[in-house]
């Protein structure tokens, strides 16, 4: 995938949000979408696999959130044919192992603790958007 892949942030945060957009632009990351709760980023995320869209490459999202959580979030991409292939990366203060085995279970493909690196968060991102090699 390429650097303009769109990377949907979401995160109840603002300065969270900002944050990791601006970790992901400084790593050349140039298609950052940012929403405030998982309801927000299942919207946006249904409209970019519609046709004509430009679908989202990965999601990076945090667990605790109004409206709709992190972990409902991730069930509802699972749940759905056209963004069920969707790279997912829990982005979270919640460390309980339990917490890491259900989102595991859900099918998050990684998992960040906050506070975490830059380094960390922008190495699990090439790790998930970069092509294998041939």
């Amino acid at each position: 995938m390429s650097l303009d892949t769109p990377i949907l942030v979401v995160d109840d945060s603002s300065s969270m949000r900002t944050a990791v957009r601006q970790i992901l632009k400084e790593a050349g990351y140039s298609n950052v979408v940012l929403a405030q709760d998982g309801a927000e980023g299942l919207k946006f995320l249904k409209a970019s696999a519609a046709p004509g869209g430009k679908k989202v490459g990965l999601i990076l999202c945090d667990w605790a959130m109004p409206n709709m959580s992190g972990i409902e979030l991730l069930q509802a991409v699972r749940a759905d044919c056209k963004l069920r292939s969707t790279p997912f990366i829990m982005v979270t203060s919640e460390k309980r192992s339990e917490c890491i085995m259900e989102a595991v279970q859900k099918g998050t493909n990684d998992f960040v603790v906050k506070p975490f690196p830059s380094t960390l968060l922008i190495e699990k991102v090439k790790k998930i958007l970069l092509p294998p090699p041939r």
